[in-house]
């Protein structure tokens, strides 16, 4: 029988871990990574009426957490499925779910097993991820603070549609690890922030906004001042942006910002369920308390 079902079988080395993919002959996928004591099963049906099933199994091969939704597979872009978030030499499990299409959506699930088994992060970045955006060509986790524990440096897209652009500014997202799980902790580290603001505000300068405050120079207006405020420089942010001629969108826009800022928190939460359902098309995450 098992004959019958396997048409190709496919080991290599994936992060110091040896994983295994079984294409079966209905067309299922499985991918098996060992995780120190643990064993990781991802299965991705061919119907695509079934979401992706991510297991985390014991050693005795029964299930303790379960992660389900569109895409993990596929994500390709999930190229470190093993990685030390946290700093403390312990790989953690990063999952990434993608619900397909130019625009959106991306869902990480990260566990970790340094003292127990947990899910320490569920981050809804819609167009980005831990590995997509400001740090697309380094790794996410930095100890900004050199305290042993490595944040995570992301962009976050809550603002991209403020001018209803498809693709306009975004902001710095810095989260935090406070031993349990990730925290937003962006106005902690305001340098950040402060660094793209002024990356934003060159942009509006180079461009000769000034002179015409175009759909992408409202996108850079957009991008300034969200970083501004963050970085605890918002009103420095608005009498700049009145002074070269924007003064119309300061009033009429920069509450939307605002606002869209304030769903950030909406994105980042964690889940002590078994069972962990990704909505990929949503930005809420349903353990965030929004």
């Amino acid at each position: 029988m098992r004959s019958f079902l396997i048409l190709s079988l496919m080991v290599f080395l994936f992060f110091n871990a040896h994983a295994s993919v079984l294409q079966f002959e209905n067309g299922t996928l499985e991918k098996t990574l060992a995780w120190g004591a643990y064993t990781v099963k991802i299965t991705h049906y061919q119907n695509p009426k079934f979401a992706d099933v991510a297991q985390i199994r014991a050693s005795n091969g029964r299930v303790l957490r379960e992660v389900r939704g569109v895409g993990i597979y596929a994500a390709s872009e999930s190229q470190a499925l093993l990685e030390d978030f946290t700093g403390d030499g312990i790989p953690e499990l990063r999952l990434l779910a993608w619900s397909g299409g130019a625009y959106c959506c991306y869902s990480d699930v990260v566990f970790n097993r340094a003292r127990v088994l947990k899910n320490i992060l569920i981050f809804a970045g819609n167009e980005f991820h831990l590995t997509k955006g400001v740090n697309r060509l380094n790794k996410p986790a930095r100890d900004l603070n050199r305290d042993g524990r490595s944040e995570l440096i992301l962009e976050n897209d809550a603002i991209s549609h403020v001018n209803g652009s498809t693709h306009g500014a975004t902001s710095v997202l810095v989260l935090q690890w406070n031993g349990s799980r990730y925290i937003d902790a962006t106005r902690k580290f305001p340098q950040l922030a402060r660094a793209s603001a002024a990356q934003f505000k060159h942009a509006v300068l180079t461009r000769g906004c000034g002179l015409g405050w175009s759909l992408d120079c409202l996108d850079l207006a957009t991008g300034f001042y969200a970083n501004s405020l963050l970085a605890g420089n918002e009103r420095k942010a608005r009498v700049w942006l009145i002074n070269h001629g924007a003064r119309d969108w300061v009033l009429t826009t920069s509450s939307l910002v605002k606002q869209a800022l304030k769903t950030t928190k909406c994105r980042i939460g964690f889940s002590r369920r078994r069972l962990i359902h990704i909505l990929t098309s949503q930005t809420r995450v349903s353990s965030s308390g929004c």
